[in-house]
């Protein structure tokens, strides 16, 4: 089989990852182009939070398509050169971001809850920059010390952590990461679980005639996200970690790609839900809210 054909069809994981690959590649195109097209002159900290938690979610499922082991000779497709260290990086680095970006959003948005009269305008270039060295800044540091370490390599299908101990690491702090945000989340949802009374100043919408707040309406789906996305990752090392059964190893690394990658699909969902991507209305009128954490200045309503 020819290099092209082993790129598509290595097994029937490869084939379902490049399927799912390229629809939330398509759907992904579709959104940047709906946020474009839309008058705007400035993006919440919140909305540039999600657009991140996106584009990482994306980008950790190309990860994949950079190498494979082929089913019948069982080599990588393009060898364990520079392409191994390259998928590894890219698999480590935007998996950690995604769920980095989430713990962001929702500790802003548990902070805020907490005390609604934090004026986030006085603070948001430092949000911003701590934002992105959290999201970004940390992993990066990670995974230079992963590859200093000699922790990445072939693995069972593609190429990610070698070692056991490094795996233990990345998948611990990421446990910790989702942790995190649940923790921030349903504290919330628990205080939220009945309609109260909210105060002239709150930043929730005040017409909301729902038990939650509108922009809890749409965080509460990201824990979901995290539990079909990590189920399979988590699934894998656990495997990796206790069997030395080949077969076994292989499937789990499949399943592991595939509901790593549905997150491509996931998350861009909840995206494009939480800013009206999907509302066919062209104009929306908006109420002016002084919170810089839930508006921008567009034409249509984000959350």
């Amino acid at each position: 089989m020819s290099v092209i054909g082993e790129f598509f069809f290595a097994d029937k994981y490869r084939i379902i990852v490049n399927i799912i690959l390229f629809f939330a590649i398509i759907l992904f195109v579709i959104l940047i182009y709906l946020v474009c097209s839309r008058k705007i002159s400035s993006f919440s900290i919140s909305f540039k939070i999600m657009l991140n938690v996106m584009i990482s979610a994306l980008l950790s499922g190309i990860g994949y398509l950079f190498n494979w082991k082929n089913d019948n000779n069982n080599n990588l497709i393009f060898g364990e050169g520079i392409i191994c260290p390259i998928q590894s990086v890219t698999l480590g680095l935007f998996q950690t971001s995604r769920e980095s970006f989430l713990v962001v959003l929702s500790f802003l948005i548990f902070l805020n809850y907490k005390n609604p009269n934090i004026n986030f305008d006085d603070y948001k270039k430092l949000i911003e920059i701590m934002t992105y060295l959290f999201g970004y800044g940390i992993p990066f540091i990670a995974n230079i010390i992963y590859i200093v370490e000699g922790g990445y390599g072939k693995s069972h299908l593609f190429c990610f952590t070698d070692k056991n101990i490094i795996s233990i690491i990345h998948y611990s702090y990421i446990i910790i990461l989702v942790l995190l945000n649940f923790y921030f989340t349903f504290y919330i949802i628990s205080h939220e679980v009945c309609c109260k009374n909210r105060d002239e100043d709150d930043v929730w919408d005040e017409e909301d005639t729902s038990c939650f707040n509108p922009l809890l309406n749409r965080l509460i789906y990201y824990p979901f996200a995290q539990i079909i996305s990590l189920s399979g990752p988590i699934y894998y090392r656990i495997n990796f970690i206790i069997s030395s059964e080949e077969e076994l190893l292989k499937d789990a690394a499949g399943i592991c790609a595939i509901l790593n990658c549905l997150s491509t699909f996931l998350h861009a969902f909840i995206f494009a839900l939480s800013n009206n991507l999907l509302n066919c209305k062209k104009k929306e009128e908006i109420k002016e809210n002084k919170n810089p954490l839930f508006n921008r200045d567009m034409e249509l309503k984000p959350y």
